[in-house]
């Protein structure tokens, strides 16, 4: 189980430029080097490196505007490759773990479901197998939408291995680490393959779960309930809408938006009151209001919640000196994955293979 906290609204990201995570720098020696495609907001990267024990982030590569200007905030000293289709490998830092969180649009069921043989994610992950050959590092991390299972899963396992790459993958929810929605995401680690079966892949971190956390959700499967798997307390989840909606919804003045604020009264959340308070005590963090008053009168949904429920620290994104607006807050988030729930299925996935070698 993972260790809890007493929640505390308090705690926050540093100021953007000084913002890196606690497992995720980007000097330490002795850290493993991260090279990042598709970084987006580094939640995989976050993930990897707690279950690595700490990792060096060398450098990222997107390309996308707005992600381009939360990497230079958050991690300045990490280069951003750009587009990974029109890079040169040879001319890249090698590492010792490349992560792959390649775009889900065409594979997602709520995306264009084209799969990644024919859609525009085909070209990003050829790019991504052209970076795993050229650079061979001793781990590659890939993650995905759960869709991927039947939209592109046995090429993504082929084409490592043509690369020589033998890979393991396990599908894991949001919720099986104690978030407050499904989000069921694919997660694949490969090692260059040894004949010999020697030493095993890297390994550090905890084993026990996920550490603490100091849209339009495009790519997210359908929402359910959480029936206590991983001995978490039954507890209806969020719908994925309810975490992007980019909408007012009602008319509110910021007084009745305060009001409408349930933050620590016992019973305030109705039907989500057990997947909250579980959320709070996993990440140390109290849940922030939900809603904020919109531009034209209404309510509409707080960037800050969402930030939260994917288990981001406080400001992470939302911190107003990144000069994101809520719709861009929304959609970064809304791309991302829950760094918990990344760590935990990185490290069943090593303890995998070193039980095996």
């Amino acid at each position: 189980m993972p260790r809890t906290a007493t929640p505390t609204s308090k705690k926050s990201t540093p100021p953007a430029g000084s913002g890196e995570d606690r497992v995720l720098k980007t000097a330490g020696e002795d850290r493993p080097r991260i090279g990042s495609l598709c970084t987006g907001i580094a939640g995989l990267d976050m993930g990897v490196a707690a279950a690595l024990g700490g990792a060096r982030l060398s450098w990222v590569a997107d390309p996308d505007p707005a992600a381009s200007r939360f990497l230079r905030a958050r991690f300045p000293a990490a280069p951003n490759l750009g587009d990974i289709r029109r890079l040169d490998w040879g001319r890249v830092e090698p590492v010792e773990v490349l992560t792959i969180g390649f775009p889900c649009q065409d594979i997602s069921v709520s995306g264009r479901a084209a799969g990644i043989e024919k859609g525009a994610s085909g070209g990003v992950w050829a790019a991504a197998v052209e970076a795993v050959r050229r650079l061979r590092p001793d781990l590659v991390v890939v993650e995905n939408v759960a869709a991927l299972r039947s939209r592109g899963l046995g090429r993504v396992l082929g084409d490592l291995a043509r690369t020589g790459y033998d890979a393991r993958w396990t599908s894991l929810r949001a919720a099986d680490v104690g978030a407050p929605h499904t989000r069921e995401r694919v997660f694949a680690a490969a090692y260059p393959h040894r004949s010999g079966r020697g030493s095993g892949p890297l390994l550090g971190g905890r084993p026990q779960g996920p550490r603490r956390a100091d849209q339009p959700a495009r790519c997210d499967p359908p929402a359910g309930r959480d029936h206590g798997g991983g001995g978490w307390v039954q507890g209806e989840l969020f719908p994925a809408l309810a975490l992007a909606a980019p909408d007012e919804v009602g008319p509110a003045s910021e007084e009745e938006a305060r009001e409408a604020c349930p933050l620590s009264t016992p019973g305030a959340w109705g039907r989500y009151e057990a997947a909250v308070r579980r959320w709070e005590q996993v990440t140390g963090q109290a849940a922030p209001c939900p809603l904020e008053p919109g531009t034209r009168g209404g309510r509409r949904l707080n960037a800050a919640f969402t930030e939260w429920a994917m288990g981001f620290p406080a400001g992470w994104v939302s911190d107003p000196a990144l000069g994101l607006d809520r719709n861009v807050r929304l959609r970064l988030l809304g791309n991302a994955v829950v760094p918990q729930q990344a760590e935990a299925a990185t490290h069943l996935l090593l303890e995998a293979e070193q039980r095996d070698t």
